[in-house]
Protein backbone atom coordinates (compact mmCIF):
# COMPACT_ATOMS: atom_id res chain seq x y z
CA UNK A 1 0.00 0.00 0.00
CA UNK A 2 1.18 3.55 -0.68
CA UNK A 3 0.17 6.57 1.42
CA UNK A 4 0.65 9.93 -0.30
CA UNK A 5 0.71 12.89 2.08
CA UNK A 6 2.20 16.33 2.55
CA UNK A 7 5.57 16.74 4.19
CA UNK A 8 4.31 18.58 7.27
CA UNK A 9 5.96 17.51 10.53
CA UNK A 10 2.56 16.89 12.16
CA UNK A 11 1.88 14.08 9.67
CA UNK A 12 5.14 12.19 10.11
CA UNK A 13 5.24 11.46 13.83
CA UNK A 14 6.63 8.29 15.34
CA UNK A 15 3.19 6.73 15.81
CA UNK A 16 2.27 7.22 12.14
CA UNK A 17 5.60 5.89 10.90
CA UNK A 18 5.40 2.84 13.17
CA UNK A 19 1.81 2.11 12.12
CA UNK A 20 2.79 2.33 8.45
CA UNK A 21 5.80 0.06 8.96
CA UNK A 22 3.69 -2.47 10.89
CA UNK A 23 1.08 -2.48 8.10
CA UNK A 24 3.55 -2.57 5.19
CA UNK A 25 2.52 0.88 4.01
CA UNK A 26 4.99 2.99 2.05
CA UNK A 27 4.84 6.74 2.61
CA UNK A 28 5.41 9.15 -0.24
CA UNK A 29 5.66 12.73 0.99
CA UNK A 30 5.01 15.66 -1.30
CA UNK A 31 7.43 18.60 -1.44
CA UNK A 32 6.53 21.67 0.62
CA UNK A 33 4.48 24.39 -1.09
CA UNK A 34 3.70 22.25 -4.13
CA UNK A 35 0.19 21.10 -3.25
CA UNK A 36 -1.28 23.16 -6.08
CA UNK A 37 0.28 20.63 -8.45
CA UNK A 38 0.34 17.47 -6.38
CA UNK A 39 -3.01 17.24 -4.59
CA UNK A 40 -4.57 14.91 -7.12
CA UNK A 41 -7.87 14.38 -5.31
CA UNK A 42 -8.33 18.12 -4.70
CA UNK A 43 -8.00 18.75 -8.42
CA UNK A 44 -10.11 15.95 -9.83
CA UNK A 45 -12.48 14.76 -7.08
CA UNK A 46 -13.18 17.37 -4.40
CA UNK A 47 -13.26 20.30 -6.85
CA UNK A 48 -15.96 18.65 -9.00
CA UNK A 49 -17.78 17.44 -5.87
CA UNK A 50 -17.97 21.04 -4.62
CA UNK A 51 -19.39 22.12 -7.98
CA UNK A 52 -21.99 19.32 -7.96
CA UNK A 53 -22.95 20.13 -4.36
CA UNK A 54 -23.28 23.86 -5.11
CA UNK A 55 -25.33 23.16 -8.21
CA UNK A 56 -27.66 20.91 -6.22
CA UNK A 57 -27.90 23.49 -3.42
CA UNK A 58 -28.79 26.22 -5.90
CA UNK A 59 -31.52 24.04 -7.42
CA UNK A 60 -32.84 23.18 -3.95
CA UNK A 61 -32.98 26.86 -2.97
CA UNK A 62 -34.89 27.72 -6.14
CA UNK A 63 -37.38 24.92 -5.49
CA UNK A 64 -37.79 25.68 -1.78
CA UNK A 65 -37.37 29.46 -1.84
CA UNK A 66 -36.90 31.06 1.54
CA UNK A 67 -36.19 27.83 3.41
CA UNK A 68 -32.71 27.20 4.81
CA UNK A 69 -30.75 24.11 3.89
CA UNK A 70 -30.54 21.94 7.00
CA UNK A 71 -28.07 19.18 7.78
CA UNK A 72 -30.57 16.71 6.34
CA UNK A 73 -30.68 18.42 2.96
CA UNK A 74 -26.88 18.83 3.09
CA UNK A 75 -26.50 15.09 3.56
CA UNK A 76 -28.84 14.47 0.64
CA UNK A 77 -26.93 16.96 -1.56
CA UNK A 78 -23.58 15.40 -0.66
CA UNK A 79 -25.08 11.97 -1.24
CA UNK A 80 -25.92 12.90 -4.82
CA UNK A 81 -22.68 14.85 -5.50
CA UNK A 82 -20.26 12.28 -4.08
CA UNK A 83 -20.83 9.39 -6.52
CA UNK A 84 -20.71 11.76 -9.47
CA UNK A 85 -17.30 13.13 -8.41
CA UNK A 86 -15.65 10.27 -6.54
CA UNK A 87 -15.36 7.60 -9.18
CA UNK A 88 -12.46 5.57 -10.54
CA UNK A 89 -12.19 7.66 -13.71
CA UNK A 90 -11.78 10.94 -11.77
CA UNK A 91 -9.35 9.43 -9.26
CA UNK A 92 -7.12 7.96 -11.98
CA UNK A 93 -7.33 11.23 -13.89
CA UNK A 94 -6.24 13.10 -10.75
CA UNK A 95 -3.10 11.01 -10.36
CA UNK A 96 -2.36 11.40 -14.07
CA UNK A 97 -2.93 15.19 -13.94
CA UNK A 98 -0.67 15.56 -10.89
CA UNK A 99 1.85 13.33 -12.72
CA UNK A 100 2.13 11.05 -9.72
CA UNK A 101 1.13 8.05 -11.84
CA UNK A 102 2.70 7.40 -14.19
CA UNK A 103 5.50 9.12 -12.30
CA UNK A 104 7.06 12.15 -13.95
CA UNK A 105 10.23 13.05 -12.01
CA UNK A 106 10.60 16.23 -14.07
CA UNK A 107 7.19 17.73 -13.27
CA UNK A 108 8.83 20.36 -11.03
CA UNK A 109 11.56 22.82 -11.93
CA UNK A 110 13.89 24.53 -9.46
CA UNK A 111 11.58 27.56 -9.54
CA UNK A 112 8.72 25.42 -8.16
CA UNK A 113 10.75 24.72 -5.02
CA UNK A 114 11.62 28.35 -4.25
CA UNK A 115 8.65 28.99 -1.88
CA UNK A 116 9.76 26.09 0.34
CA UNK A 117 13.17 27.69 0.89
CA UNK A 118 11.46 30.49 2.84
CA UNK A 119 9.99 28.06 5.36
CA UNK A 120 13.30 26.22 5.75
CA UNK A 121 15.22 29.24 7.06
CA UNK A 122 16.55 28.90 10.57
CA UNK A 123 15.59 31.96 12.59
CA UNK A 124 17.88 33.00 15.39
CA UNK A 125 17.21 35.63 17.98
CA UNK A 126 19.16 38.85 17.37
CA UNK A 127 21.87 39.70 19.82
CA UNK A 128 21.27 42.77 22.03
CA UNK A 129 23.54 44.93 19.83
CA UNK A 130 21.51 44.06 16.69
CA UNK A 131 18.23 45.91 16.38
CA UNK A 132 16.23 44.35 13.60
CA UNK A 133 12.94 45.75 12.35
CA UNK A 134 9.90 43.52 12.71
CA UNK A 135 7.03 43.40 10.26
CA UNK A 136 3.65 44.63 11.40
CA UNK A 137 0.38 43.04 10.31
CA UNK A 138 0.11 45.61 7.54
CA UNK A 139 3.51 44.54 6.14
CA UNK A 140 5.30 47.74 7.19
CA UNK A 141 8.66 47.62 8.93
CA UNK A 142 8.56 48.72 12.53
CA UNK A 143 11.41 49.28 14.97
CA UNK A 144 9.04 49.10 17.93
CA UNK A 145 10.50 46.93 20.67
CA UNK A 146 8.41 44.00 21.86
CA UNK A 147 6.46 44.69 25.02
CA UNK A 148 7.18 42.86 28.25
CA UNK A 149 4.41 40.40 27.40
CA UNK A 150 6.12 39.34 24.13
CA UNK A 151 3.22 40.33 21.89
CA UNK A 152 5.31 42.46 19.54
CA UNK A 153 4.26 45.80 20.98
CA UNK A 154 0.59 45.10 21.60
CA UNK A 155 -0.71 46.84 24.69
CA UNK A 156 -2.16 45.01 27.65
CA UNK A 157 -5.55 46.50 26.66
CA UNK A 158 -5.28 45.00 23.15
CA UNK A 159 -4.24 41.63 24.52
CA UNK A 160 -7.12 41.47 26.97
CA UNK A 161 -9.65 42.04 24.17
CA UNK A 162 -8.20 39.27 22.01
CA UNK A 163 -9.41 36.40 24.13
CA UNK A 164 -7.82 33.02 24.66
CA UNK A 165 -7.07 32.44 20.98
CA UNK A 166 -4.59 35.31 20.84
CA UNK A 167 -6.04 36.95 17.73
CA UNK A 168 -8.68 39.59 17.38
CA UNK A 169 -11.70 38.98 15.19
Amino acid sequence: MVLVMDNHASCCGYTVLKMCRDNVTHIVTLPSHTSNKTQSLDCMVFGPMTKYFNSGANSWQITYSGQPITIYQSAQLIGSAYPRACNAENIISGFRTAEIWPLNRDVFTDVDYLPSTVSQNVHTAPTPDQEQPSMSCEGKASNQQPSRNGAGGASDQQLSTRGAGGASD
